[in-house]
């Protein structure tokens, strides 16, 4: 069940002060302890100063990353672009080469699978020696030529010729950065 109490404040007794001077005296020095606001306003600027300080600080940290990024993003973009013009050099090699230079394995450039060192990862640094690509633009920037053979899945027509399928790779490391790019390729000879 639920009672009910009253509360009940209690009274302070009231001070017995003398004259109308001394009353007023007291009132005016409560009343200056209250007004008196002289280091309040410094407290409030050095916390907006510490504020300020924090976001400025902030500001200056997300900037400085933005920087960054939109470098190695120019770096990147570079390189990628290299590559390809790497590997579309590789391509007109390709394309201007005679029969006779792609099926007896002429041009330094020509591989196939078993002459690399590492096949399955075209970014191991031991597959861009100079025994297996070639310099395209400048000498961060070389490509080879992966000759996979004949291309079991291009014609089932066997009298005439036949369609050899390469793996084109460009590849560029200037200015610290790395970028390859693969095409493929085919041709009917």
């Amino acid at each position: 069940m639920w009672s009910l109490t009253t509360y009940k404040p209690k009274v302070c007794k009231p001070v017995a002060l003398g004259n109308d001077a001394e009353r007023m005296e007291l009132v005016n020095r409560a009343l200056d302890r209250v007004r008196n606001e002289d280091g309040s306003v410094l407290v409030i600027v050095m916390l907006m100063l510490v504020l300020l300080t924090f976001i400025g600080m902030a500001a200056t940290t997300t900037s400085t990353t933005e920087v960054q990024i939109a470098g190695n993003m120019k770096v990147y973009k570079r390189n990628l672009y290299r590559a390809e013009a790497g590997a579309i050099v590789a391509g007109q090699q390709l394309e201007n080469a005679t029969v006779d230079e792609l099926t007896n394995w002429g041009p330094d450039w020509l591989n196939v699978p078993s002459d690399l060192p590492r096949p399955d990862k075209m970014i191991n640094v031991n597959n861009w020696v100079a025994a297996h690509s070639v310099q395209a633009i400048d000498t961060e920037n070389r490509y080879l030529v992966l000759d996979l053979g004949i291309d079991n899945q291009a014609s089932l027509d066997m009298s005439g010729t036949m369609v050899h399928k390469y793996y084109i790779y460009g590849r560029s490391n200037a200015n610290k950065g790395l970028a390859l790019v693969e095409m493929g390729y085919r041709r009917r000879f």
